[in-house]
């Protein structure tokens, strides 16, 4: 699962983040999923391509559907 082209050059985490959040979920990103996916990143263990297919895979679960590779 590659980064959606169209909000892939954002340059900050915070912006990114944001974008990725209207992006997948259709709303703003919480405080908490927030601060908790730029403590990820920050750290090392995930990287903005990790965090999008977290991101979708956990909006698929939500939805019943199968979750992405």
């Amino acid at each position: 699962s590659s980064i959606d082209p169209g909000w892939s050059s954002v340059s900050g985490d915070d912006e990114f983040i944001a974008a990725a959040y209207r992006n997948i979920f259709g709303r703003e990103a919480d405080p908490d999923g927030s601060a908790h996916y730029r403590r990820e990143m920050a750290g090392g263990r995930m990287t903005r391509t990790e965090m999008v297919r977290h991101m979708k895979n956990s909006w698929a679960s939500s939805c019943g559907t199968r979750p992405l590779a």
